[in-house]
């Protein structure tokens, strides 16, 4: 009668060596797929649209980032190449949320992540910053069908919290709210450190109070 214990470790070593090797081939497939999918998703599907195939090359594409997306997500490993090569970023961006009230004045709620220029410090915030990192690079025009669109909508609340929060006798009614791009550029080599220009600002997306997106 065969030991069903033997026949098991006898195969164990087997076994780890091909879970090792499908780990290291998923590992060369995410990374030689995820980050062209960064860069690139976008101009791909607008020629694939202006070819007519996109209907078609979707069907493979979205899987694909779908899944090697989540798995970096997950696994705290999705980290582009971008920040690693020349040329040295030269500004930052920073989300920030524009309230508008129905008396029609707004106030702006910026990031605790957006320091003071000449104090470039940060402490802390680590998980905020990675977060806003990722809903701030996206455009109006992006985040229809969005399958990840709650993120930008629950940043949207969150931020109508935070004015409440900060001013609770304030009797003003916010109408919406807008989440904002704000891109600090940095002073050249032979500029003065001190002397920061004011920052460009740019539309990530309109909100109601509620959070839900306006089309």
């Amino acid at each position: 009668m065969i030991d069903p214990r033997s026949t098991f470790l006898r195969l164990w070593p087997r076994i780890k060596t091909v879970a090792v090797v499908l780990f290291v081939a998923w590992q060369l497939f995410f990374l030689f797929v995820r980050n062209p999918l960064d860069f690139w998703y976008t101009p791909i599907k607008g020629w694939c649209e202006e070819k007519k195939i996109w209907n078609e090359v979707k069907i493979v594409l979205d899987p694909v980032d779908d899944a090697t997306r989540h798995y970096g997500n997950f696994a705290g490993i999705d980290q582009n190449w971008s920040m690693f090569v020349p040329p040295m970023a030269r500004s930052a961006s920073f989300l920030a949320a524009r309230v508008e009230f129905t008396d029609g004045t707004d106030e702006l709620i910026r990031s605790d992540n957006e320091p003071d220029p000449l104090g470039y410090f940060r402490y802390g915030g680590w998980r905020q910053r990675k977060l806003e990192d990722y809903l701030v690079y996206k455009t109006p025009e992006e985040l229809p069908g969005n399958d990840e669109l709650p993120l930008w909508e629950a940043y949207a609340r969150w931020s109508v919290r935070r004015w409440r929060e900060r001013r609770p006798d304030d009797p003003r009614i916010p109408a919406r709210v807008l989440l904002l791009r704000r891109v600090v550029s940095f002073p050249e080599p032979a500029e003065d450190p001190s002397v920061y220009e004011e920052a460009a600002v740019y539309t990530v997306g309109v909100f109601h109070p509620d959070g839900s997106f306006v089309p």
